[in-house]
């Protein structure tokens, strides 16, 4: 919770323990110029909840996503992911997204439940993903988008929503990069 972390050519924040129990928070913090990923959970955990964050690239090279759910082990059972505001992400030549919940297992099996992606503000590259629930094509994921602002008009394709998902109430935003705190 907290943190500034400022001109890192890696991963800002990595939560990277496949053994963690639940209720894991990453909080408050502000990420600026971090290059590769901003916010990555590679993870066996639930009720892992990423709010109040801000992640802003700025001019770091090789910038990936600005929050990616790596599922490890298990499906997921609870993710929330809230009020955050993360720019200059796009899921870098991996087309992910800069928001990618990862529903394939190391097992083999996919999909996940209470899943809770809502009241985020999210800029993407014209053409690139802002937030995407994936890579299998049909996943048994469950929970929701909502509320969330994207930037510029590239939003959400509808086939890269898992059928369980509840999608509503998005919308497309005008402001321009970099006007967005959450702190």
């Amino acid at each position: 919770d907290g943190n500034l972390l400022p001109d890192i050519a890696d991963t800002g924040i990595l939560v990277a323990d496949q053994t963690l129990g639940p209720n894991v928070r990453i909080r408050y913090n502000a990420l600026n110029r971090v290059g590769e990923d901003a916010i990555r959970v590679a993870s066996g955990a639930n009720g892992v909840t990423v709010e109040r964050n801000q992640a802003w690239r700025g001019t770091a090279p090789n910038a990936k996503h600005a929050f990616w759910f790596e599922s490890r082990l298990t499906p997921v059972t609870s993710l929330v992911v809230t009020n955050n505001c993360f720019f200059g992400y796009d899921g870098g030549t991996t087309n992910h997204g800069a928001v990618f919940i990862d529903n394939e297992h190391e097992d083999g099996s996919v999909g996940g439940s209470g899943v809770r992606i809502e009241s985020n503000r999210v800029e993407s590259s014209t053409g690139k993903r802002t937030i995407w629930v994936g890579p299998n094509p049909s996943p048994n994921v469950s929970g929701w988008l909502r509320y969330n602002r994207y930037y510029p008009s590239t939003a959400i394709a509808p086939s890269s929503v898992p059928a369980g998902m509840q999608v509503h109430s998005n919308s497309v935003a005008s402001f321009p990069p970099g006007v967005c705190t959450v702190l």
